[in-house]
Formats: structure tokens, sequence, C-alpha cells
């Protein structure tokens, strides 16, 4: 089917229920995705289909319909809600959570969005060259690697990352922290906030915890 959107650009997103989700063009335009997601998923409600995800590094998610799928994309945009429902009743997947995530982890990168009457797809620009970090120790913060909360993050100045904060062991990375990656781009959204930049890192793993190295020293 046609496409209902294809774009590319920065990704400047606040949170799902923010007014816009633009992509920023290099002429300084944005182009406001959310009105396509929102045609194309309610035309997919009812129907048979799925998801894939993919997480670190390179996020990317495509809804899409599948008639030989065991399950029903159910949608309503009035309560934000989107589930993947099994057709036997046997379970379900809260698709909307997922693309939120996915939402989260490619803000502030370029990402390529395209919209279909049969498809949603979004993901991240494999040509941009973007910061790496690792979470660090068995929760969702990452660490930041000393002396890029001053040339990567930009700590201090104007156009300073919203998700650098600091934690018991220095400076740390919220952008994939969850609910506090989401807080902090509300905020941002709101206009609450002194930093305005939203960073562009990827997180690519996790650190070896110390029992790990022990281990693996053996």
């Amino acid at each position: 089917m046609a496409d209902l959107l294809k774009v590319s650009g920065r990704l400047r997103f606040y949170g799902w229920t923010h007014p816009t989700w633009d992509l920023l063009q290099p002429d300084g335009s944005a182009v406001d995705i959310k009105p396509a997601f929102w045609e194309a998923i309610l035309s997919m409600a009812g129907k048979r289909g799925g998801h894939d995800y993919v997480g670190h590094h390179f996020p990317s998610m495509r809804i899409y319909l599948e008639p030989r799928s065991d399950r029903e994309i159910l949608a309503r945009e009035i309560d934000c809600g989107i589930i993947e429902s099994r057709l036997d009743n046997a379970g379900w997947s809260n698709i909307a959570a997922y693309f939120e995530q996915i939402l989260v982890a490619l803000a502030g990168r370029l990402v390529e969005f395209k919209a279909s009457p049969d498809e949603i797809e979004i993901i991240a620009d494999r040509t941009e060259k973007v910061p790496h970090v690792l979470y660090f120790g068995r929760g969702n913060s990452a660490r930041v690697p000393d002396g890029a909360e001053r040339i990567v993050c930009r700590a201090g100045e104007a156009d300073c990352c919203i998700f650098l904060t600091m934690g018991t062991g220095g400076f740390e990375c919220a952008k994939f922290s969850g609910p506090m990656a989401l807080h902090l781009l509300q905020r941002a959204g709101a206009g609450e906030m002194r930093a305005t930049r939203l960073g562009n890192c990827a997180v690519v793993g996790r650190e070896a915890m110390p029992d790990q190295e022990t281990t693996n020293g053996k």
C-alpha cells in the first residue's frame, strides 16, 4: 500500500502524550510523525499482525499486518493504548510500551520513519556516528566515561544534554533508565529544564560485574 508518510530526520521526542513527535530537517523545519503513526495504527486495528523490536545500538521497531499471524492488533488513541492480542486469548503484549521505549532510545538521533495502512517502521540511521555508553551494576543507569561529561554531554553549557545526571559514583546517563528518562523528556518538553539538548548516545551493553571479572580471571 502507498505510504502515508516516509521521512528521515533527527527525532525530537518528549513523551508519548506530547503534542508532536518531530523529525528535524536540515533546513530547520520539522515534520510531525505522530498523526501518520496514529492513522496507520488505527487502520490496522482489528486485523492480524505482529511486531519486531530491536533494542541496543541501532534501535528499531516495525509493526505490521500479517494475515497468517496468531495475533490481532487492537488500538485506541483515546487512552494511548495499543495491544497486540493472541486470537485464542492466551496472552497479549503492550506494543505501545515497546514503541515508546524505542522513541526514547532514538531521541536525539537521526532516524528513518515510514507509515502505511499495513506497516509502521522506525529505524536508527546506521551512518550516524554516535557516542556509546554501557549500563553498570544491576540497574538501568549508564556510566558517563571520564571526561565525556564535558566533551560529549557538555555539562555546564547552554546545550547540555538533558539526560546527564549525577549519581553516587559520578556522572551518569539516564537516557536508558526507563521512568527517569521519560520524566526528564517530559520536563524538557514543558520547558522546565535549563538543559535543552537530546543527546544522541546509544547504549551498547553492560559493564562486567565484579563477580564476572573474578570468574573470568580463574
